[in-house]
């Protein structure tokens, strides 16, 4: 997706997304991911930096 620079999972079914608020918005990324087969519940919370770690893509 455009817009999306990086992304990591994280268990239980968490998923870390970085993204240009420019280039695409929190409700489109959703929105991909409710098309596709990622099952998306709850609120995102927003991060003051992408954390650090071996999964991320």
């Amino acid at each position: 997706m455009d817009g999306v620079s990086k992304h990591q999972t994280r268990q239980p079914n968490i998923l870390i997304v970085a993204f240009d608020d420019e280039k695409t918005s929190m409700s489109a990324i959703r929105q991909a991911l409710k098309e596709g087969t990622f099952f998306v519940q709850g609120k995102p919370v927003y991060l003051k930096a992408f954390p650090s770690g071996s999964q991320s893509n």
